[in-house]
């Protein structure tokens, strides 16, 4: 904005400030301009120039702003004018020619009744005594009013008579309906005349020149910005010591959008909605669980049956050589369990695989531990079994009362019973149920299964976790008894093992999310089940088949 030094153009131009800035537009600048003060013109050049501005609004005195256009030409600086009445009035001719694609705000102009015949009849004869109508006759005319004008001063000039009206200057294009400011005198004046019978008052009329200037059409609104427009997908963030409308354009981030241009904040999208890569949508997200067709899940699969067909084939090979003394020796019915058991937890890891339902989350966990609870079990049992059997032949030996098959049954059943009550009250308390992920994969949702009570998932895992310990401190304490079918050592290393591998799981589990949760699980299952198998059933599958001597009863008598 620009604004001569007066006092009137000043405080005017401070209101105007302040009603723009209410409605939401910055003002860059604004400068006064003296025509006393030469250095004021540089000043308000170098304002319009360094500004991002390119409308600026002037409202000042006509003198004053002239002698600023002197300074403006020598610049040639390209922005649109905003003029307001008078000044645009007063710079109409200059207009056409120096202001090509500016606006003019000139006050309204219409026909004021009886004012075109009150013009043309009048004259100095009908007005003697009015030295202003006597003045205008004189300088259009050339003549003098005989009242007005002493005859003495003005003797040579001729006596004004009743052919020197107005109406002669018609065909100049003369009209009266084109005095704005006395069109203006008269709204006002009739304003306060009929104060409490008018609505609305005149509003005013918008001038352009046929012309352009810098691309802008006549018909165009002039645009001024100190910053683009931000886009869909991008939000305002506003500069630490600029004005509002002077701020940078940053994408929205992920799952939040924004729909439309110039949005100060993101919306966030819904739970189950993500945003697309403009961001400015939401679109579904896109449902995601381990499944048989992934290539995660196919593998996993196919692990599970080919160990799972790997623990029918020993247990068939344990039946047809069954009389066999390698398979009587450590108690044959545990064995049998413990085979069974096995091949059981390698098919229970297909659970943990498709999508999860109701049922699927219900027994998924439960089926894991009490079958491996029962591997586990009969490990303790054949273990404990082989150390009253060695212990029993002693003399004087208290346990010989305790050998035979019921020792190993009591145990497994003493053992499985505790894993059975904690699954159970597990259930009825707090049981798991089918749950969704929305925020471990970006603009996916992974169905999983909400174990319901991690505490007692954990107590379940803890409770084998214990039954493994025992196990492998007894057969670590059995591994040096002489029996050439001793299998204390081999179940020593498949604890050993079995510990490490769901140590391991435990510390994977509490860092791992989504559906790779459910793959961790099943590692684990089908390594800790492949290492029992492998460590205590191959070894005696390689005796049976390849080394039949040493199976025979024969060879060890």
């Amino acid at each position: 904005m620009i604004s001569s030094d007066d006092e009137t153009h000043q405080k005017a131009s401070e209101e105007m400030k302040d009603e723009i800035i209410k409605n939401g537009i910055c003002v860059a600048f604004l400068v006064q301009i003296s025509e006393i003060d030469g250095t004021s013109f540089y000043f308000a050049l170098q304002a319009i120039r360094q500004a991002n501005a390119s409308v600026v609004i002037v409202n000042s005195r006509v003198v004053v702003f002239l002698l600023f256009l002197i300074h403006l030409n020598d610049l040639s600086i390209k922005v649109v004018w905003l003029m307001l009445s008078p000044l645009a009035s007063a710079l109409e001719g200059l207009y056409n020619n120096e202001f090509n694609g500016s606006l003019a705000i000139l006050f309204h102009q219409g026909n004021i009744q009886g004012l075109r015949d009150f013009l043309y009849k009048a004259d100095p004869s009908r007005f003697p005594k009015d030295p202003f109508t006597a003045a205008v006759w004189f300088q259009v005319f050339g003549c003098r009013s005989e009242q007005a004008f002493p005859k003495t001063l003005f003797k040579s000039y001729r006596i004004c008579n009743a052919n020197d009206t107005l109406r002669q200057y018609e065909h100049y294009g003369y009209d009266v309906n084109y005095f704005r400011l006395t069109y203006s005198m008269y709204i006002a004046v009739y304003a306060v005349a009929h104060a409490l019978h008018m609505d609305k008052a005149s509003g005013g009329t918008i001038m352009y020149s046929d012309k352009t200037t810098n691309g802008l059409k006549p018909t165009q609104i002039p645009i001024s910005r100190c910053s683009a427009s931000c886009l869909p997908g991008h939000r305002k963030t506003f500069v630490e010591g600029k004005q509002v409308c002077c701020y940078e354009c940053v994408q929205c981030s992920e799952g939040e959008i924004s729909p439309l241009p110039d949005m100060e904040n993101c919306m966030k999208c819904p739970e189950d909605q993500w945003s697309n890569a403009s961001r400015d949508k939401c679109t579904m997200k896109a449902i995601d669980f381990l499944s048989y067709k992934d290539l995660l899940g196919v593998a996993l699969t196919t692990t599970a049956l080919v160990l799972s067909f790997c623990s029918a084939a020993v247990f068939c090979i344990f039946l047809k050589y069954k009389k066999s003394p390698i398979v009587k020796a450590n108690n044959q019915e545990l064995s049998y369990i413990l085979l069974l058991s096995l091949m059981l937890s390698f098919l229970c890891s297909l659970l943990f695989i498709g999508r999860p339902t109701k049922v699927i989350c219900l027994l998924r966990q439960a089926v894991f531990g009490i079958i491996f609870t029962i591997c586990i079990s009969s490990i303790l049992g054949k273990t404990i079994t082989v150390i009253i059997a060695f212990t029993a032949t002693r003399p004087g030996s208290l346990l010989r009362n305790y050998v035979g098959t019921r020792v190993p049954k009591y145990i497994l059943l003493l053992c499985t019973l505790p894993e059975v009550f904690i699954c159970a009250l597990w259930l009825i308390i707090s049981p798991p149920f089918p749950d969704y992920d929305t925020h471990s994969a970006t603009g996916k949702i992974i169905l999983q299964c909400n174990e319901g009570s991690p505490s007692a998932f954990y107590i379940m895992v803890g409770y084998i976790a214990l039954l493994a310990f025992v196990s492998f401190f007894v057969a670590y304490l059995a591994r040096k008894l002489p029996d050439i079918f001793n299998e204390a050592q081999y179940i020593t290393f498949s604890m050993l093992l079995f510990c490490s591998v769901w140590i391991s799981f435990i510390l994977a589990y509490v860092s791992t999310t989504g559906k790779y949760l459910a793959a961790v699980e099943i590692f684990a299952i089908l390594v800790s089940s492949a290492g029992l198998l492998g460590l205590i059933f191959v070894p005696k599958c390689y005796i049976i088949s390849f080394k039949t001597p040493v199976s025979t009863r024969a060879h060890l008598i």
